[in-house]
């Protein structure tokens, strides 16, 4: 029989390179997206799709699903600083009320979408996913409760489930309008506008960058045979100053830094590539493709 599957926030950047893979493999794609921060247009790669909220979704609404991919979230660390109460609803409660409409329809794994931001203050790299958790921000504090409630689902009801721990995504047909995109997304569009590329601190902040299509493969890697919480990183790291070097073309300029982000970011993906995890694409590749 062709499997079910349902991705939530199906139109975003992960979202929609997920839902196209998934297709491709031949599963029967149900999208959820309240097309808050997404792209319309990718609404019809799912076979169905329903523009909600998550938290709206019941048992009745996944019945017959075997896996579900919580991709939707409201992202990014400064949003969260200005509006914590708004993120918490959208990561915490929404999350929640989908665990428990997946617990009550008998779905067979959920996969969720947490974020390396978790890790937040902590002194020693590489993380490890046994590591101290020492948020900065409440999008962090929310990830990471997102993530216990998940282990809590699979200890207390039975609900398989699977935490990945993103490290700043990157790729192709990220909107560089979206208020939400990542930093070399923006860097590529400055450059294209022939403006100024604005980095925001010293530069120095070191990030481990992780292909779509990678973090992509995780999902269904976790969804085949992952429990428990995964780094999904490159294991290697750049500074700000050497990706805005590495992208070009238009002078550099430096504001103030940001609240809430950590100096460095590096995975220890030694769990994931146990796993079967075979990342393809390195940043410097692709930015020179």
């Amino acid at each position: 029989m062709q499997s079910k599957v349902l991705v939530t926030g199906s139109v975003g950047f992960l979202g929609h390179h997920l839902t196209k893979k998934l297709s491709s493999l031949g599963y029967h794609t149900i999208g959820v997206d309240n097309l808050s921060n997404g792209d319309e247009k990718y609404a019809t790669l799912s076979d169905v799709f329903l523009q909600q909220d998550v938290g709206t979704l019941t048992a009745d609404d996944l019945n017959g699903i075997d896996y579900v991919f919580h991709t939707a979230a409201l992202p990014r660390v400064p949003y969260s600083i200005e509006h914590p109460i708004e993120t918490h609803d959208s990561n915490v409660n929404q999350t929640l009320s989908l665990l428990i409409a997946a617990r009550d329809a008998g779905v067979k794994k959920v996969i969720y979408s947490s974020s390396s931001s978790v890790y937040g203050g902590q002194n020693h790299y590489p993380s490890n996913e046994d590591d101290q958790t020492i948020p900065l921000s409440p999008y962090a504090v929310q990830k990471l409760t997102g993530e216990l409630y998940t282990e809590v689902f699979r200890a207390v009801y039975g609900l398989p489930t699977a935490s990945l721990r993103y490290f700043n995504i990157y790729g192709e047909e990220q909107r560089a309008d979206n208020p939400y995109t990542g930093v070399l997304t923006r860097f590529l569009s400055m450059r294209a506008a022939k403006g100024l590329l604005t980095i925001y601190g010293t530069g120095e902040q070191r990030r481990d960058f992780t292909y779509v299509g990678d973090v992509v493969d995780a999902n269904i890697l976790a969804a085949e045979k992952g429990l428990g919480v995964y780094n999904v990183g490159m294991g290697k790291n750049y500074s700000i100053n050497e990706v805005a070097r590495a992208v070009g073309g238009v002078p550099i300029v430096y504001g103030d830094a940001r609240r809430g982000d950590p100096m460095i970011s590096l995975a220890d993906n030694r769990r994931l590539l146990d796993l079967g995890w075979k990342p393809k694409m390195d940043l410097m590749t692709w930015l020179t493709k």
